[in-house]
């Protein structure tokens, strides 16, 4: 999943390889974007499976940059002091 909320598959990696290939005029038959091509290229950029649950799961990801924005700018109103996170503290009232 990406800072703005879009998930990279393994069709997504090699397809974008392919693109690559393509505007830098490299020779289909000189490479080939295999499920184990897109693994050595994932372990080079050190691009990790994250797998989430619950909660996490559940949040739609379609506008995710549009509500990180406004976070932002709520939060920028706040020094770094004045900002708690009480998510997972069981306060009763």
């Amino acid at each position: 999943v990406t800072a703005e909320g879009m998930i990279i598959s393994d069709s997504i990696v090699k397809e974008k390889g392919h693109q690559f290939a393509q505007v830098f005029t490299i020779p289909d038959e000189s490479i080939t974007f295999s499920n184990r091509w897109a693994t050595k290229f994932k372990q080079h950029n050190r691009l990790k499976k994250i797998i989430m649950y619950g909660e996490e799961a559940s949040a739609p990801l379609e506008n995710l940059s549009e509500e990180w924005k406004k976070l932002q700018e709520f939060l920028s109103n706040y020094n770094s002091e004045e900002i708690y996170n009480a998510n997972k503290t069981s306060l009763f009232y």
